[in-house]
């Protein structure tokens, strides 16, 4: 049984980000729908994008607000 496949051994596919030395990564594409990205980087952006859209939307607020609050100051 010296022949046996092992089924819980890690796949041996070629993977497109390691260089020959491994210090070689892919260029980031942002807006690519081609591929996958990772659960961190999926996060991250997911987070600036909210935090950048809720400090637009509350400035937009306060302006809005701020310009009604005291209509009768004129």
């Amino acid at each position: 049984m010296s022949g046996a496949i092992n089924p819980y051994a890690a796949p041996n596919a070629a993977v497109a980000d390691v260089g020959g030395n491994g210090n070689e990564v892919q260029p980031i594409k942002l807006w690519s729908a081609k591929g996958r990205i990772g659960r961190l980087r999926y996060l991250a952006y997911t987070t600036a994008g909210g935090l950048i859209f809720n400090a637009a939307l509350s400035g937009l607020v306060f302006a809005m607000g701020g310009a009604s609050a005291n209509p009768m100051s004129s």
